[in-house]
């Protein structure tokens, strides 16, 4: 089911943009704003589209899974394309400061956007009796919840960021703005969650077949994302506060079943009133193994999806990454898989698919015509999915020229969800010595699994046996998300948490209080983390020696920004005497 947004008038929020790494400012923000109901309105749609912008959802795709072992540059990107540099610098762990997508300011646009509708809305109260004090709080909530967002990526991607809740609009406002220490950001945004979570849209509050459902934050989205939030700090600190780890790894727990209980409630009275739950159907929201993949990449909007970015206009950045780079001028995107999603086998170190008939090997599609065989994205690529049982065939699921793209980027769903809470359960049983945790946790995977698989065909469903330990169920959950929720932004953090949770279950402490150019040591990476990560990349021995440190793991401050900003301090593991020396050879611009 497709959706419209509102098209606001050009004149209302003229980017007049100041030259800064902040955010632009602009009309909006005058007093002779801020006048009406609808006013407000326009202001936080904006907000919306503007966290649909080719810039935002293009970090989206490169910070969460190019960074990954999930996808690899394209070869036929020529050399001389910017974009082609910039990615085969983060692939390869040498990344520019001048790179392109170390740009975070589309980010903080949003936030811009967001904290103008905190700070200025209110007075609209008083200046237009249809704008009530339950219609501000919504609004106040939403905004909160998408700043909220905004941040957690930014977290994840830069670690140490600038903390702002006040709003832009005056060219005099003091804009150097050092960064704050992660772990105070992760603690302000989930307040701002917890309030927002009382205000906002009941999950269910618009019909199925309305856009706004998943296209707005709703109380489902702001729970989801304080599971996420509480799984990142619980990795994070499991090394210097384990007691704080396993009070968030309940939290995951509690947060996952408010959404999983909303979504299967709902389920039950409306769209199928009276339906009954059972050991076999215990999560009825998820649509069934012929439909899953339709209702969520195609049509769009699916019952069990929780927030979507809504496109009314062409998903450029997803075209460009997937499918096609720069409109049909190439037939083929800037990213593919690597083959680790091409054949299927048991080993977790060579593939992705363990079962052949698994619907989400349709997730690419094998073209072995060419010289070198390739394994290029299909999900979120296709117009139409086809319905044959065996889907081990890699039917391309886009066919003909490119008309229109209205694609939505999915943020959160589910499933993801549910093995959030299957990641929190395997830690909780781990901490507790509980089986009964661990066979949870499995039954969630399982029943993840279970959907995506065509019954019959030799299919053989997942056996507790054979990860009934610790190490063997984390393995699962880190391959069931790959399998389940890749090329949607979302591996890189899931193996960054994942470098976390291991560093601290050796002792390892990872101090969140300060920002990484205040310490003088810098605590080494997992591992397992970097193997994990060297197995598709261009040049894995060369990655891992790289990637040694956790500065490392984080994309360095362009320089753009830090000149803007004389309040930043950069990431020390690309300080300018470090790049000169790592790479020998001076900055290059990046084009975007």
């Amino acid at each position: 089911m497709k959706k419209y947004i509102l098209s606001i008038l050009s004149g209302i929020l003229l980017v007049s943009c100041v030259d800064t790494n902040i955010t632009p400012y602009g009309q909006t923000t005058e007093e002779d704003y801020w006048q009406t109901k609808s006013q407000v309105a326009q202001v936080v749609t904006e907000a919306y589209k503007a966290m649909a912008s080719v810039d935002v959802v293009n970090r989206l795709i490169v910070w969460g899974s190019f960074r990954s072992d999930e996808l690899l540059l394209t070869s036929e990107v020529p050399a001389t394309n910017g974009n082609r540099q910039a990615l085969s610098e983060i692939k390869t762990a040498n990344i520019e400061t001048t790179n392109t997508f170390s740009n975070w300011g589309a980010f903080y646009s949003v936030i811009n956007y967001c904290n103008l509708v905190i700070d200025m809305s209110t007075q609209t109260i008083d200046r237009d009796p249809a704008y009530t004090t339950s219609d501000n709080k919504l609004d106040i909530a939403q905004m909160k919840a998408l700043r909220a967002l905004c941040y957690f990526y930014l977290v994840r991607t830069f670690r140490d960021v600038p903390y702002i809740t006040q709003s832009y609009n005056k060219s005099s406002q003091e804009m150097a703005i050092p960064q704050t220490p992660p772990a105070q950001v992760l603690e302000a945004i989930i307040k701002d969650l917890e309030e927002a979570a009382v205000d906002i849209y009941d999950a269910q509050n618009f019909a199925l077949n309305n856009w706004r459902s998943r296209g707005y934050l709703n109380r489902d989205a702001v729970y989801a994302l304080l599971a996420d939030i509480h799984l990142w700090r619980a990795s994070v600190t499991l090394g210097s506060n384990p007691t704080q780890a396993y009070n968030d790894y309940a939290k995951v727990v509690e947060y996952a079943d408010k959404v999983i209980d909303s979504k299967n409630e709902y389920h039950k009275t409306t769209i199928r009133p009276g339906q009954t739950v059972d050991e076999e159907n215990l999560y009825p929201a998820l649509s069934p193994i012929e439909d899953w993949f339709q209702d969520l990449f195609v049509s769009q909007n699916a019952e069990e999806s929780i927030f979507e970015l809504e496109f009314s206009a062409n998903n450029t950045a997803l075209i460009n990454s997937y499918y096609s780079y720069a409109g049909l001028n190439y037939s083929y995107g800037l990213m593919q898989a690597p083959s680790i999603f091409g054949s299927v086998g048991s080993s977790n170190d060579q593939y992705v698919f363990i079962q052949s008939y698994d619907t989400r090997r349709k997730s690419i599609y094998y073209n072995s015509s060419s010289s070198d065989e390739t394994y290029n994205v299909a999900k979120m690529i296709s117009e139409t999915v086809t319905s044959e049982g065996d889907p081990s065939s890699y039917n391309k699921l886009r066919e003909g020229g490119l008309s229109s793209f209205l694609h939505n980027w999915i943020v959160y769903r589910m499933t993801d969800v549910m093995l959030m809470k299957a990641e929190a359960l395997t830690e909780i049983a781990d901490h507790e010595a509980s089986e009964e945790k661990l066979q949870e946790a499995f039954s969630i995977v399982k029943a993840v699994n279970d959907r995506a698989l065509y019954q019959g065909n030799g299919v053989k469903p997942l056996d507790f046996a054979n990860y009934n330990t610790i190490e063997g169920m984390e393995s699962l959950v880190m391959a069931e998300r790959l399998r389940e929720l890749c090329f949607e932004g979302k591996r890189w953090f899931d193996l960054l948490r994942m470098n976390y949770r291991n560093n601290g279950k050796q002792g390892v402490n990872t101090n969140y209080n300060a920002i990484l150019a205040d310490q003088e040591v810098q605590i080494e990476n997992n591992a397992n983390m970097l193997n994990m990560m060297a197995r598709t990349a261009e040049a894995s021995n060369a990655l891992i020696s790289k990637m040694k440190t956790e500065p490392y793991l984080y994309m360095p401050i362009a320089d753009s920004e830090m000149k803007l900003n004389n309040a930043l301090r950069q990431n020390p593991a690309y300080s300018s005497s470090n790049q000169f020396e790592r790479n020998g050879n001076e900055n290059t611009e990046a084009n975007n």
